[in-house]
């Protein structure tokens, strides 16, 4: 009997320990406009520098989330495609942006 209590009480220590520090670690959230923010556990914040995959673009972004974000001249517009008129080291060129069906519009 007392071998069995000195094993649970075992147990729950050590599950205590393991979980204590889980729930004490710092996490990450993201804002209602999609910002990345650190939350600490001391109860303090900052904001993540954003990290693009191309422009001010990431991979995952829906159709409407890119519209918003690119600057230059949209100039074609399908189901699953964005074609803008830009330029990269002063020489004119297309950017299209590709959608998966489930994240365009």
């Amino acid at each position: 009997m007392r071998r069995s209590i000195f094993y649970l009480l075992f147990f729950t220590v050590v599950l205590s320990l393991i979980f204590g520090g889980i729930t004490f670690a710092d996490q990450f959230a993201f804002t209602e406009d999609g910002r990345k923010v650190l939350l600490r556990d001391d109860g303090t914040w900052e904001y993540v520098k954003e990290q693009y995959d191309f422009r001010k673009v990431r991979w995952g972004m829906t159709k409407a989330q890119v519209k918003e974000i690119e600057n230059s001249k949209l100039v074609d517009e399908k189901d699953a495609t964005l074609t803008y008129r830009t330029s990269v080291d002063n020489m004119a060129c297309l950017a299209i942006y590709s959608f998966v069906r489930r994240y365009a519009d």
